[in-house]
């Protein structure tokens, strides 16, 4: 569909329900202070709620389930600046994401840049004790801040989170990374690190994967640049040898049936003008995965 084409709602996946009522939290983040390539991510959490709401089907194929017959999703955002400073987004997302945890809710969040994760990571590792972070991605994001392309470094960024989850004492399984600069190199070699990134082109089956994730609470953020650019082409740092949709959810069916899944993010959507494809893509993988964590 092209953007601006007349829809109409034919989806009940987002549901207007109280929020006691409620299973999952679709909480939007509209925000790209640190973005380093293409702009546009903040818009992204309006566009995949509208394709949650208008184009995705309510049965999923898949796991042959109508996931929202089973799950009361509700939605809400976020309330703070696309360009405030990314500790204050970080704070203000920790807090709410840490509330939805302790009122028994699963958080979903919908980025927005990839700094979003750092404030759910933090919840969920105050919330659960030893967590691991599995990051889907195509770059490493461990620099310790971003001096090598900035004037003024900054220690929280969209290329600095996962070494932030790692500061926090969270484990961190690095899948389908296929770029990362020479000092996130030596950084991940000298700290035994490297053990757990597994680029795209080593990929086995998703046992090779399992075998790194050494704890039973599992948070899962999700760089759509991770994917094949045919399935994902809005997004604003592309690397060429993405991982199919296929092999992803080969990988992901496994880690919601061997291991708790305590909340997940999708991050680095750009809708585009021309058409849908990634913001429509990114919804279909939010539902798909709130049906492996809730549809068993």
């Amino acid at each position: 569909m092209v953007r601006g084409e007349k829809r109409m709602k034919v989806s009940e996946i987002i549901k207007d329900v109280r929020f006691q009522e409620a299973n999952v939290v679709l909480l939007g983040v509209r925000y790209e202070k640190t973005v380093s390539g293409e702009s546009g991510t903040a818009n992204a959490p309006e566009e995949i709620f509208r394709q949650l709401q208008e184009q995705v089907e309510e049965f999923d194929l898949s796991l042959k389930r109508r996931i929202c017959g089973e799950v009361n999703i509700v939605q809400e955002t976020l309330g703070v600046s696309r360009k405030c400073d990314p500790e204050k987004m970080t704070e203000a997302l920790f807090m709410r994401t840490k509330y939805l945890h302790e009122k028994g809710k699963f958080p979903v969040i919908i980025g927005g840049e990839h700094t979003v994760s750092l404030g759910a990571i933090k919840a969920a590792k105050e919330c659960f004790g030893d967590i691991t972070v599995v990051q889907f991605d195509a770059h490493a994001d461990m620099r310790d801040n971003t001096g090598d392309y900035e004037e003024i470094p900054r220690n929280i960024a969209h290329s600095t989170v996962m070494r932030r989850a790692h500061d926090l004492g969270c484990r961190v399984v690095q899948v389908g990374i296929r770029s990362m600069s020479e000092v996130e190199y030596d950084f991940l070699t000298a700290s035994g690190l490297m053990k757990n990134v597994v680029p795209a082109s080593h990929l086995a089956g998703p046992c090779h994967i399992l075998n790194k994730i050494e704890t039973d609470k599992v948070y899962l953020t999700v760089d759509v640049d991770v994917f094949s650019g045919a399935d994902f082409p809005g997004t604003g740092t592309f690397e060429p040898g993405g991982i199919s949709w296929d092999k992803f959810m080969n990988i992901a069916e496994y880690i919601f049936k061997k291991r708790t899944v305590v909340g997940f993010d999708v991050v680095e959507v750009i809708p585009r003008k021309i058409d849908t494809r990634t913001e429509y893509a990114a919804a279909k993988l939010v539902y798909n995965l709130i049906g492996r964590k809730f549809c068993r």
